[in-house]
């Protein structure tokens, strides 16, 4: 096999083995779908991946659904070590981009992951439908021509007061297909529910309505979808976070 079994997703990797050995008619049909999903965790995950993957031809690369993140352990691996990390998530997902249909990065360590998902958004994904970040990440900055044109959800999680994310950054223009907005990781996050306040009604704290606070938005937003942190079991020694999910329809 190319890959170990817990680097590439289990469903497709029966059926394509078995195609590969019916005869060579079948290898070539198969060959394309053997790397139609990556889940890769931690540095050495990446790295053994991404050097196989160098090796493909370009056209047997189309990986259409990846979930990438790094291991509790990223935080004691240096210096050295992130910078490694980053390098090699970074030319992973150009490698990819081009063929996502979903993606997913959950990076804990904040020497790379606010410098990852900041270059991210400058990586072209003209088919990705679903983005999902978690981590200290960069807010989207828009290019000169959108590399999401096709993304229709993107789901946020790790900053507990985003504030500006709606009104400050041109999502509009990074996201111009985007339909549903979802923020997770909220914890007294008081600017940006009044920012959000004012993004859904259209009117400022006052009820005066003033400029228009959609105009960075996307055109065809329908939904915000707000996780908010809130603690539990308070009488416990260790009390337990639970998230409340806040539905806004636009």
């Amino acid at each position: 096999a190319l890959y170990d079994e817990d680097e590439i997703d289990e469903g497709n990797t029966n059926i394509s083995k078995s195609l590969l050995l019916v005869s060579r008619y079948w290898n070539a049909i198969a060959k394309p779908f053997r790397l139609r999903r990556l889940r890769l965790h931690g540095a050495k995950s990446l790295s053994n991946v991404i050097g196989r993957l160098a090796a493909v031809p370009e056209n047997l690369r189309r990986v259409r659904h990846l979930t990438l993140s790094d291991s509790s352990r990223s935080t004691k691996e240096g210096l050295d070590g992130a910078l490694s990390f980053e390098r090699d998530a970074l030319a992973l997902l150009k490698m990819l981009g081009p063929s996502l249909h979903t993606l997913s990065v959950c990076l804990s360590n904040p020497l790379y992951a606010t410098c990852v998902f900041a270059d991210l958004w400058s990586i072209q994904m003209p088919q990705l439908i679903s983005l999902s970040v978690s981590g200290l990440y960069a807010y989207p900055s828009p290019s000169s021509a959108p590399n999401f044109p096709q993304l229709e959800h993107v789901r946020f999680d790790g900053l507990m007061n985003p504030n500006g994310l709606l009104t400050l950054t041109d999502l509009g223009s990074v996201f111009p297909r985007l339909r549903a907005l979802e923020v997770h990781g909220l914890r007294g996050s008081v600017s940006f529910a009044r920012e959000v306040a004012a993004v859904v009604t259209n009117q400022d704290a006052s009820g005066e309505k003033g400029a228009d606070h959609r105009t960075r938005l996307p055109r065809d937003l329908q939904r915000i979808v707000l996780g908010i942190v809130t603690q539990s079991g308070q009488s416990s020694r260790k009390p337990s976070a639970r998230a409340q999910m806040l539905h806004l329809e636009m």
